[in-house]
């Protein structure tokens, strides 16, 4: 799969495997509806998982990569059944504690890990002969074909689905307090051994229980593999090698190195741009040390290398984020309902790193920044969208100042406009403005303007001086004493609607609480 077409690409994978990634992907409508979900959380969904990397940027699958239906994993224990088996045969046996320094874990208990299911409804033109499910999936319910009656705000239809059902157990229980305290105390390097070990200490005390850490090692030794044939067949350029043990430096565990490489991400320094166009020839090299940005496939083929160079099996796994909310009903032919609160469209698709953790197994990470430091404003599309969007705001609120200010910046021109015209002309301009500022029809006289201002403006200077320069064919010299007759006029007329607006608030409180009397 190549970084152009991987998205498009995707949507094929959804009716037929394919052993690499490739230009023959299909255009989408980002928009289309894909699956109805039921699921008790956000999830990340895979249908198909890459091991081998190139340098021409581009994913090849192997055997390890086919988790088609009918479901046939045989790895369906539950971690936290296989810590607990660690944390006993810590206990039972002192020399095996002190041998893999698991000292602190002896009787640990641990929380509940719940048993989770996630229903499925795919759309007919999209068959599920390909699995989607969550990274720990252990067994899957009943897929079957159906022809329903969706419910929805527009009406009734009827459409095909293929639906299916997975039981999981979540990855968020490796990450969660005393879990994650445990894990702490486990590396791959002498993982399957361990298990080997604690298997034989409960074998007379608990014969699941070492089953069950025999199967473990099975799956251990299964992942020791993947990792030595990545190892052989991988393009791995040194700036890689030397970032992992960097980010390594002085960590055992297999999950604290796989945390540190996820955080690694958001340290300020990459940028998730869905705008960014590579250039020919780029690779991870290239996304590491100089451009930091791209998209999801940037960052999980980064994470998926980065972990293989720290000594953890990885693979680089494509399917869906699921995190859109929908609530719809849909009601099948067979009389079955379901109430579906999640939906994902094309544009769900996700690329992402999955990571075999010692004590836990096969877990899914998200060193893509958009999907949790910046969600859905993380992209440099969005961030420019942000950034025009306060621009915009400041203007907006600039010209609102501006607006609230006209009245005052209009008056402060006036005045200074008054200073350079003749007596009739700034006779004329004032005697329009005080008509105009009480709202009075143009055949208002002087002595009508007087009456109207008499409430507020008493001064007969002001209208004399009107008078003789609009009605006389003498106008005299120019005078500064009209325009200052007209700016007390102005400042009183102001005093005065304010006076009146705070009358008629009090007149209303007043009757509204008569009313209530």
């Amino acid at each position: 799969m190549s970084y152009s077409t991987w998205s498009d690409t995707l949507m094929s994978m959804i009716s037929s495997f394919m052993e690499s990634t490739d230009n023959r992907g299909l255009s989408n409508n980002n928009a289309r509806t894909l699956f109805y979900v039921i699921s008790p959380e956000s999830l990340r969904l895979r249908t198909q998982t890459f091991t081998y990397y190139h340098e021409d940027d581009s994913w090849n699958a192997s055997d390890y990569d086919r988790p088609t239906l009918p479901y046939t994993e045989p790895l369906t224990y539950r971690p936290q059944d296989l810590l607990q088996a660690i944390c006993d045969a810590a206990e039972a046996d002192a020399a095996f504690a002190a041998r893999y320094g698991l000292q602190e874990t002896a009787g640990a208990e641990l929380p509940e890990q719940f048993r989770y299911q996630i229903s499925v409804a795919s759309v007919s033109w999209r068959p599920a002969d390909v699995l989607i499910a969550p990274t720990r999936t252990y067994s899957i319910d009943h897929p079957s074909d159906y022809t329903a009656i969706q419910t929805s705000p527009t009406g009734t239809m009827k459409i095909g689905y293929s639906t299916v059902t997975a039981n999981y157990y979540p990855d968020t229980y490796a990450r969660s307090g005393r879990v994650r305290e445990v894990l702490h105390y486990l590396q791959h390097e002498d993982y399957a051994a361990l298990l080997g070990d604690a298997a034989d200490v409960l074998q007379e005390r608990d014969a699941d229980a070492a089953a069950l850490l025999l199967q473990a090692q099975a799956e251990a030794e299964d992942a020791d593999a993947y990792l030595a044939m990545t190892d052989e067949e991988d393009w791995r350029p040194e700036a890689v090698d030397a970032l992992a043990a960097q980010l390594t430096e002085g960590l055992d565990s297999d999950l604290e190195k796989a945390l540190a490489i996820e955080q690694y991400f958001g340290n300020g320094e990459y940028l998730y741009d869905m705008a960014y166009q590579k250039a020919p020839g780029e690779n991870v090299e290239d996304f590491l040390l100089t451009t930091h940005r791209g998209v999801c496939w940037e960052y999980a083929t980064a994470m998926t290398l980065l972990c293989r160079s720290a000594g953890l099996p990885a693979r680089c796994a494509v399917g869906y984020n699921m995190g859109e909310r929908y609530d719809n009903r849909i009601r099948f032919t067979d009389g079955e309902e379901w109430n579906t609160n999640f939906v994902i469209k094309a544009r769900d698709a996700h690329a992402f790193p999955e990571v075999y953790i010692a004590g836990y197994g096969w877990v899914s990470f998200e060193p893509t920044i958009a999907a949790d430091a910046l969600e859905e404003n993380g992209t440099a599309e969005n961030l420019n969208v942000m950034r025009w969007g306060f621009v915009m705001l400041a203007l907006a609120l600039i010209v609102l100042v501006i607006w609230l200010m006209m009245p005052m910046i209009r008056e402060k021109l006036f005045r200074s406009r008054l200073q350079k015209l003749t007596p009739v002309e700034a006779a004329s301009a004032i005697f329009c403005r005080m008509r105009k500022t009480m709202r009075l029809p143009e055949s208002t006289t002087v002595n009508e303007l007087a009456d109207a201002s008499a409430p507020f403006f008493a001064e007969q200077v002001l209208y004399t001086q009107l008078d003789e320069r609009l009605y006389s064919s003498d106008a005299g010299q120019q005078s500064a004493e009209a325009a200052a007759a007209y700016i007390r006029w102005d400042e009183a007329h102001k005093r005065y609607v304010k006076e009146q607006k705070r009358l008629a608030r009090e007149r209303r409180k007043a009757e509204r609480r008569a009313k209530k009397a």
